[in-house]
């Protein structure tokens, strides 16, 4: 009878044993589970701030190219303006040639209204074109300097569609980067 009392202790301690054993296993899967979670959000973490750090890196190239390009868009636009005067001077000059020419080579039979009618009928075809095209002469200049830019403009195409592709872009990074900082600042 001992032995068996001896044997029934032995199967206690072995239950025991085994529950000690899985009890300790169930303790290293959870905390397996809870520091691999951990190590999880920090590498987690590490990669949002490097890529945050590479979006903010290239912003930075973005705003240097968008300087560049935007000072070459101002050049762009100083040469339209500098193209518009020397149009408007060139025509000033050929009325004034033409009105000298009118009246100087002619003077026995030219008089200043003879000049003065010589304007008007410029003027009046100037205005007659204006109305039958565009509608009033106000649409007709307009649509004329966006002609001359448009033609100005096209050996710089290339240049002011990367301008507009990179605003465009710098926004979408600036959001995105704003987005990140808020998911590391909650996390």
């Amino acid at each position: 009878m001992n032995n068996v009392a001896v044997n029934n202790d032995d199967g206690d301690d072995d239950r025991w044993r085994r529950f000690l054993i899985i009890l300790l296993v169930i303790f290293i899967v959870v905390y397996i589970v809870l520091t691999f979670g951990w190590f999880y959000k920090e590498e987690e973490e590490r990669k949002r701030i490097e890529e945050g750090d590479k979006k903010e890196k290239r912003l930075k190239e973005i705003e240097i190219r968008i300087k560049e390009l935007e000072a070459k868009k101002k050049e762009i636009e100083r040469t339209e303006r500098n193209v518009i005067i020397g149009v408007r001077i060139v025509i000033g000059l050929i009325i004034v040639t033409v009105n000298c020419f009118f009246a100087f080579c002619w003077r026995e039979k030219c008089t200043w209204s003879d000049v003065l009618n010589l304007n008007w009928s410029i003027l009046m075809g100037y205005s007659f074109l204006a109305f039958i095209t565009y509608g009033t002469i106000g649409n007709f200049i307009s649509v004329l300097k966006k002609k001359l830019g448009k033609v100005l403009r096209r050996k710089h195409i290339d240049s002011l569609d990367e301008l507009e592709m990179l605003i465009k872009e710098r926004g979408e990074l600036k959001q995105e980067i704003e987005n990140l900082n808020k998911n590391i600042s909650k996390g």
